[in-house]
């Protein structure tokens, strides 16, 4: 078994009827976020905060124990007479069901006073800062969440909430995108309410959005097909220099090759016309020298 619930204080009971009278039936997580009644009531979850505003209800409904009081209807004909007369539901007192009006009559004071975080004041701000900047050409997320951060108490998510505030301003036809940027729409370029435009307006949009499509389109076509001609021919000439330069090469090479087969032909030749040389010149040494032993044996037998 959990934990025994506590009790309702009188505080609570104020907060959670001041948020419901603020906010609405139903809207527990919006009034558990509210800076002013969410401190009061952060012990307490949605479901209970449903059921104690069924229980509140009950109570201080037609036909129950409290009915009249907190009404402040006469009993039997009375009651009736004053239904007929035309009572507003505002004008129903709930302080007969509190203990302690005052904690009830502060906190309405509170709820009847707007809160500055709250979702309707975000679109305030937003408009404030496109309108006090009046930037020719629409205002930028960026600009608008600095004029508000400057000017106004803001949480510290406010620049993720910002997004959205602006495309749902958009939607209802309060703002205008342009190139990024966020105008004032001052005229009935886009329905409000949900409301279909005139088939005229319709027709227009249509129009001017083909013409844009075909005006923009096909010069980026060009300009891109340009773009790849352009560098097609520059890889072409790359190549074809980068070819060149090889044949270049190429001939080179082959022409030192012939040079050097020149020149070895060349020295080929030249030793064999050495060894030629040598070998003729071997044999007539050999005969002079047979010569002068045969000249000098005469002499030696002479003596």
């Amino acid at each position: 078994m959990g934990a025994p619930k506590q009790k309702w204080t009188p505080e609570e009971e104020a907060a959670l009827r001041a948020g419901v009278e603020k906010y609405g039936a139903g809207k527990w997580r919006a009034i558990q976020k509210d800076p002013k009644f969410g401190p009061v009531l952060k012990s307490r979850s949605n479901v209970d905060l449903k059921d104690k505003w069924r229980n509140l209800s009950a109570c201080s409904g037609p036909g129950g124990p409290r009915s009249s009081k907190v009404l402040g209807l006469p009993s039997g004909g009375g009651m009736r007479k004053s239904m007929d007369a035309g009572l507003s539901p505002l004008q129903i007192d709930p302080l007969g069901a509190f203990p302690d009006p005052a904690a009830y009559q502060e906190m309405r004071e509170m709820a009847s006073t707007p809160s500055e975080t709250s979702p309707q004041s975000y679109d305030d701000f937003i408009l404030e800062a496109i309108i006090v900047m009046k930037h020719p050409g629409g205002s930028s997320s960026a600009a608008i969440a600095n004029f508000v951060e400057e000017h106004h108490m803001v949480p510290p998510n406010f620049r993720k909430l910002l997004n959205a505030k602006l495309k749902a301003l958009t939607v209802q036809g309060k703002l205008m995108k342009v190139d990024q940027n966020y105008k004032i729409n001052t005229g009935s370029s886009k329905p409000r309410g949900g409301q279909r435009p005139d088939s005229d307006d319709e027709k227009a949009f249509g129009r001017d959005a083909k013409r844009a499509v075909k005006s923009k389109k096909p010069k980026m076509d060009i300009e891109t097909a340009t773009l790849i001609v352009r560098e097609s021919e520059e890889a072409s000439l790359v190549a074809a220099t980068r070819v060149a330069e090889a044949d270049a090469l190429a001939q080179e090479a082959e022409m030192a090759a012939r040079e050097l087969e020149t020149a070895e032909a060349l020295a080929f030749e030249l030793d064999i016309a050495a060894e030629v040389a040598a070998y003729a010149l071997r044999p007539h040494r050999k005969s002079r020298a047979s010569l002068g032993g045969v000249y000098c044996n005469p002499i030696a037998n002479q003596s």
